[in-house]
């Protein structure tokens, strides 16, 4: 899940449901990078 956070709140922005138990790997994370910069090509990220 990608959020934003705002006055400590956060919003899902992008997710994917997982085929497996646990967590994401690099390589999901980094899509999800990738799709939301392809959403919003001019967004600030701070990371």
């Amino acid at each position: 899940m990608l959020s934003v956070v705002h006055e400590d709140m956060g919003y899902p922005l992008l997710w994917e449901m997982l085929d497996k138990q646990g967590n994401s790997n690099s390589t999901k994370r980094m899509d999800l990078l990738d799709r939301f910069e392809a959403l919003f090509p001019d967004a600030k990220m701070l990371i």
